[in-house]
């Protein structure tokens, strides 16, 4: 995986969500949790996201503090568990900040399960959306603690 492609992504996808027009939802999320939405597709799982990234601006957080990446972007479809490092390596040479991290649709990425602990161990704070139905069983409770 082209670690260019990836830093093109995110920048991309940080302008993408800080343009979405949002109808606002009654969303109460704790500040220092992780989550995994899971549900069915085209249920809103990623329209969540947008709007927690809204209210982290709106906190006064910047746009640059967000690493999204929607794992059905074309140009990353066939990244591999072992190349997800990358992401975090990326946005690292382009910014300073500790990102807060948005997985959108991870379950396209088989063994994401190990990616996903190790940056809630390293204390990111992370928001993951799938919508399979490997992402209903159990384990997935306690990938992020």
């Amino acid at each position: 995986m082209d670690k260019n492609v990836i830093k093109q992504i995110i920048l991309w996808q940080q302008e993408f969500v800080g343009k979405v027009k949002l109808q606002g939802r009654n969303i109460s999320l704790e500040e220092n949790a992780n989550y995994v939405l899971i549900g069915i597709r085209r249920a809103g799982k990623s329209y969540m996201l947008y709007q927690k990234i809204h209210d982290l601006v709106a906190q006064g957080h910047s746009l640059e503090e967000i690493l999204f990446i929607n794992f059905e972007d074309e140009r990353i479809i066939d990244i591999r568990k072992e190349e997800l490092h990358l992401i975090l390596e990326a946005y690292r040479e382009m910014f300073s900040h500790q990102p807060i991290i948005f997985l959108d649709e991870i379950q396209n990425v088989e063994g994401w399960e190990h990616f996903a602990r190790r940056l809630a161990d390293e204390k990111y704070r992370v928001y993951i959306t799938g919508s399979n139905a490997h992402m209903l069983s159990r384990e997935i409770s306690s990938t992020l603690g």
